[in-house]
């Protein structure tokens, strides 16, 4: 599976959770801040080396009441990250 293609199958109002770097990151994926065309033309290599925006969720009750307008700050990932990552659905 392409990176790609994990992002464009995933819902905006979920947020997930894995260990990312030193902590637990909990984060959404705002697919409107994701460039599909442009990153479905890249090889597989040039994927993995692409940065996306996803939203760190800071602060979870402020987050889901504002329905995801503040309590975050935006978070630059590489793609080829996520096939490395092991993440599950955050139910709060």
């Amino acid at each position: 599976m392409m990176p790609i293609n994990f992002l464009e199958l995933v819902s905006n109002n979920l947020i997930f959770k894995t260990n990312y770097k030193y902590g637990t990151l909990l984060f959404r994926v705002n697919t409107d801040k994701v460039n599909f065309d442009r990153i479905s033309q890249l090889s597989l290599f040039h994927q993995r080396s692409e940065f996306v925006t996803i939203e760190k969720v800071v602060d979870y009750e402020i987050y889901v009441s504002s329905k995801f307008k503040s309590g975050f700050e935006d978070l630059s990932i590489r793609l080829g990250e996520f096939e490395e990552l092991s993440f599950k659905q955050f139910k709060g």
